[in-house]
């Protein structure tokens, strides 16, 4: 544009010039010239005019010509470009549109292998639980028989590994259950000294056939009752436990529940040790991690799936915790793991002064170190008066002190604490030197075989490892012949609560006939009256012609499940002013199954395999909400 201003510009200029020029070569020429007419300078301005317009139209013409020019050009250039640019749209959106219907068809795919893991879970967890109700139901009903000693450790025997086998398949479906989103954590208050010696209690009888000792250390500033889920604290801690006892024998297991606090957070921390084989330091790094063991041989060793420290793991993060280890070979194991330590209020704290158990002052001798230290802590947290003697020096001065000062020594402890292994001269002086006053206890090891008659009715009584906190306390108890204040309403495996439900009329409903037998033989021997159906429709049938205090309900069931069964019953009590309690009791035990059995009506929930303890504290529980006639033995 501007090169065309100046083309035009110039050629104005040649046009004026050329008038200048003509206008003075006129003037020269003289008279003649100047004589010209007025319509002649008209004719010569006139063509002056056309001249200068036709060549500033040429040059106009020629200069809107290649703007036109340009103009299609670019006008070509956006056309392309335009064409461009939806084809690429166009292919975008395509492309989008593919990989949404290829995300939607993985996402439909995902959830499809979703709900059939997950109903695989749900068919594997009541097929598996069904077989091992029978086989743990009926070596529970064998217990109760009278059988010789021979017999009864084939029973223990059947149980035992009835519970291992449980162990493991629960390690693979839980492991499978926490991949798939189907655990759920609880937070409830619980106690947590109960909860833990449930849990040893639970190993005694394998460390038995072990020969390890079980040492129990608690922190007695830690509070009674504690907020958290307290099935999965027992499942981790019976977990390493049984992993403890499984890499150990002949040896000692240590359990140390303490309490840390890290930047105002305040933890509550179980510590498992063991003095078994070790674990070499390269291969802690993946000891949680999922079928990880510490050698390829330890499954053909020592047996396992290989899941029980990855699902531990799993569930102490679902507890918001850690999990740690450490080891040396030779010298055994430490697994800790620790959750918040949380209360719903100032809980009482564990420490407790006894009323009439105040004035006692124990004397140990023990040459294991750790379970000295064990007793000492429990008695220090009770605030007794005590000595323990660990070392030789102090053993023999002790041994020293009673053979040549017997007033002077043992009358200033109440009671005398003995080792009974490896202690033959201490146990000799000690008999010798003690008199009927102060009663002497032996400490026995849990595979203890016992003594000669002679020795044996030396002893007052005897304190058998695991040395729970409750148990000690009941045993120096009853040593000193008085009744221990603020002990557990159970302070003694051996003293195990009978029931008596006589006045009572139950239903059982299960289509299994095993599962049957071994349920009718449970409650039966607490003396209820029981009857049978064997589905749904005939337990709605016996309902509606009959009055029962319990019912008990399987929930998988041909005719009718257990679900639906519930519902016609329930609906039946509104036209009969009558509520009967109900009790499932099934084998699907994955996440949500206990909130739908209590959503159709049910009112509390029991998993295969069956234990009989656990189900007759429900069915106390359920009748005494009922009709509060419930006779103890």
């Amino acid at each position: 544009m501007k090169r065309s201003t100046r083309i035009y510009v110039a050629a104005t200029g040649l046009v004026l010039s050329g008038a200048i020029v003509a206008s003075s070569l006129a003037l020269l020429v003289g008279t003649p010239i100047s004589q010209l007419s007025l319509s002649t300078w008209q004719a010569i301005s006139i063509t002056a005019l056309i001249v200068t317009a036709s060549i500033v139209a040429f040059f106009c013409v020629r200069s809107l010509r290649e703007l036109l020019r340009k103009y299609t050009d670019l006008k070509e250039a956006n056309q392309k470009l335009h064409s461009t640019l939806e084809y690429q749209i166009d292919a975008a959106h395509t492309d989008l549109r593919t990989r949404l219907k290829r995300e939607t068809e993985a996402k439909r795919v995902a959830l499809e292998a979703t709900q059939a893991k997950s109903k695989f879970l749900a068919d594997m967890t009541h097929e598996l639980r069904t077989p091992l109700n029978g086989i743990g139901g009926m070596a529970q009903v064998l217990q109760k028989s009278a059988l010789s000693s021979e017999q009864m450790t084939y029973v223990d025997t059947i149980l035992s590994t009835s519970k291992t086998l449980g162990t493991l398949i629960n390690d693979i479906l839980d492991f499978s259950k926490v991949e798939a989103g189907k655990i759920d954590i609880e937070d409830i208050e619980f106690a947590l000294l109960e909860t833990v010696e449930t849990t040893i209690d639970e190993l005694t009888h394998s460390a038995n056939i072990a020969k390890n000792q079980l040492v129990v250390n608690i922190d007695p500033e830690l509070p009674r009752q504690v907020l958290s889920d307290p099935t999965r604290i027992k499942q981790v801690l019976r977990n390493l436990l049984s992993n403890a006892n499984k890499f150990c024998n002949n040896g000692v297991i240590s359990i140390q529940l303490s309490k840390q606090i890290e930047d105002h957070d305040q933890w509550l921390c179980f510590t498992v040790h063991d003095t078994g084989i070790g674990i070499a330091e390269n291969k802690l790094a993946t000891i949680f991690e999922a079928f990880s063991q510490e050698e390829a041989s330890t499954t053909r060793r020592f047996g396992g799936t290989g899941l029980g420290l990855a699902v531990c793991k799993q569930l102490v993060e679902l507890m918001g915790g850690t999990i740690t280890a450490s080891s040396q070979i030779n010298f055994g194991s430490q697994f800790e793991f620790r959750i918040p330590l949380r209360t719903n209020h100032a809980s009482e704290i564990i420490r407790t002064r006894n009323g009439p158990l105040t004035h006692i002052k124990p004397l140990i001798i023990d040459h294991n170190e750790v379970r000295c230290k064990a007793i000492a802590s429990l008695l220090s947290s009770w605030c007794f008066d005590f000595k323990a003697a660990t070392s030789l020096n102090d053993i023999n001065a002790i041994i020293a002190a009673l053979s040549d000062n017997l007033t002077a020594t043992i009358e200033d402890y109440t009671c005398v604490i003995v080792a009974s292994e490896d202690f033959s001269e201490t146990q000799k002086v000690v008999f010798d030197s003690v008199n009927a006053k102060v009663p002497v206890l032996e400490l026995q090891p849990l595979f203890h075989e016992g003594i000669d008659d002679s020795t044996l009715c030396r002893y007052t009584l005897s304190i058998q490892s695991p040395i729970k906190p409750s148990y000690l306390m009941d045993r120096l108890a009853t040593a000193h012949g008085v009744d221990a204040v603020g002990r557990d309403e159970r302070t003694d495996g051996d003293q195990v609560k009978g029931y008596n439900f006589e006045e009572f009329r139950v239903l059982l409903v299960d289509d299994n006939e095993v599962n049957r037998m071994v349920a009718t033989l449970l409650l039966e021997d607490v003396n209820l009256e029981v009857d049978v159906a064997e589905n749904g429709q005939e337990a709605v049938d016996k309902v509606r012609a009959n009055s029962y205090d319990l019912v008990y309900m399987d929930c998988e069931m041909p005719l009718l499940n257990g679900f639906e069964a519930t519902r016609k019953i329930r609906a039946l009590e509104d036209s009969m002013a009558a509520i009967t309690p109900i009790i499932a009791m099934t084998a699907n035990a994955m996440k949500g199954d206990r909130d739908r059995c209590i959503e159709s009506g049910m009112n509390d929930y029991i998993a295969k395999p069956i234990d009989a303890e656990e189900l007759y504290q429900l069915t106390e529980k359920w009748l005494n909400f009922n009709h509060a006639k419930v006779v103890n033995r």
